[in-house]
């Protein structure tokens, strides 16, 4: 099964106009990177549309490599984020790793 990486990001309201001020940059990063992107999207506080965060969940050889990525992300190199956690994750069901990919363990 496939390894993931997931980079959970909440933001620092004293720092969320910064999430505007580099929002065309950002983009324009995770375009040229699409590859290496499984989902991003940023994170909205529940019932409303107030954005707090971002989700990143990135394929790559390894939790390095899914790092620079990050790295070069201009949200990254400022204080938008309060806290980031990195997690790795085992894909084992869902249409990015093509159905129910545990069952290639059972067999």
């Amino acid at each position: 099964m496939q390894t993931f990486y997931t980079f959970y990001c909440v933001d620092d309201p004293a720092h969320q106009a910064l999430r505007e001020t580099h929002l065309e940059a950002h983009l324009a990063h995770v375009e040229a990177h699409l590859d290496a992107y499984v989902l991003a999207g940023p994170l909205k506080a529940p019932n409303t549309d107030a954005v707090i965060g971002s989700l990143f969940i990135l394929r790559g050889e390894s939790l390095s490599a899914a790092q620079v990525v990050m790295d070069a992300d201009p949200y990254m190199a400022g204080p938008l984020y309060a806290s980031v956690t990195v997690t790795p994750m085992t894909g084992a069901a869902g249409s990015a790793v093509g159905g129910a990919a545990w069952k290639a363990l059972l067999e």
